[in-house]
């Protein structure tokens, strides 16, 4: 299976040593003001429910195309985290 597009340069990738994971994903010049940030978590479907008992707006979890479980949500400013497994 290709990694992206065929034709299209990649706009996401992930550069791996050890433990250690940097990804590193376009931004349009719309998003250049905020903050984007992945965190892994052990369990995205525990932390959303706790998040959402303790009010915080979330989007549903969701298994992606690339193999991971993960939630997201964004503050006012427009500034995201995502919490995968």
């Amino acid at each position: 299976m290709p990694r992206h597009d065929a034709g299209k340069p990649p706009n996401y990738v992930v550069y791996k040593r050890d433990s250690v994971r940097l990804h590193m994903q376009f931004q349009y010049e719309h998003e250049m003001s905020t903050m984007r940030r992945r965190l892994l978590v052990q369990d995205p479907d525990a932390l959303r429910v706790e998040l959402r008992e303790r009010g915080v707006e979330c989007k549903d979890v969701a298994d992606t195309t690339w193999n991971t479980r993960e939630f997201g949500l964004c503050d006012p400013d427009g500034n995201a985290l995502a919490f995968y497994r």
